[in-house]
């Protein structure tokens, strides 16, 4: 999972001197509180898609407390010069201390929360759709009225069109200054029960 996670992390375009530690920020959150809501896809013995999710309000606390080590971790780097040289890395470090809680979008109260990766052959093969299937039923055993994720558009906006056109509506958006000068947005996508499934 944190290979796949570190390979797909910021589209794709990571590019920090401890990756793993980024990996750590994005899956503790629900691994920590809610490890049986990890749903994972293997061919040959081998993790090639996973889904991790949170079916309880509040995961934006969440996040912090779960990830109190890796970011004191990150902290403590930051302020004896590890990253003093990478510029990179400097970057994303002062987006995750200053700007991340301003530029997340708001999230709709009573959904769950999702998290999901394909390593990149994988990607149109029904290894997604599967995954989503599952988490799906829990959803809906739970009484849930839908869910919602947190994905980065680029103002050719393709990826918000694409969710779109699968039932998902924008709950909130924006702009992120992590990438700039490329104009980059952070969207909430919806998805409520009644609507076309989501495909991978």
């Amino acid at each position: 999972m944190e290979r796949i996670c570190r390979a797909t992390a910021l589209r794709g375009r990571l590019r920090f001197r401890d990756p793993h530690l980024v990996a750590q920020l994005w899956l503790q959150p629900y691994l920590r509180p809610e490890p049986q809501h990890c749903w994972v896809a293997e061919a040959a013995g081998e993790v090639v898609g996973y889904l991790v999710a949170s079916l309880h309000d509040g995961f934006p606390g969440r996040v912090l407390r779960a990830n109190w080590w890796p970011l004191l971790k990150l902290l403590g780097y930051w302020v004896r010069g590890r990253y003093y040289r990478d510029a990179a890395s400097q970057r994303l470090v002062h987006w995750l201390f200053v700007r991340l809680w301003r530029e997340t979008p708001g999230s709709p109260a009573g959904h769950a929360h999702c998290h999901f990766n394909l390593a990149g052959p994988w990607r149109g093969q029904g290894v997604g759709e599967a995954l989503v299937e599952q988490f799906e039923a829990q959803c809906r055993d739970a009484g849930l009225p839908g869910y919602y994720g947190i994905l980065f558009s680029t103002a050719a906006r393709r990826s918000e069109r694409l969710y779109q056109r699968l039932g998902f509506r924008i709950h909130d958006r924006r702009a992120c200054s992590l990438f700039e000068p490329e104009a980059v947005e952070l969207l909430c996508v919806v998805k409520t029960w009644g609507e076309r499934a989501w495909a991978a």
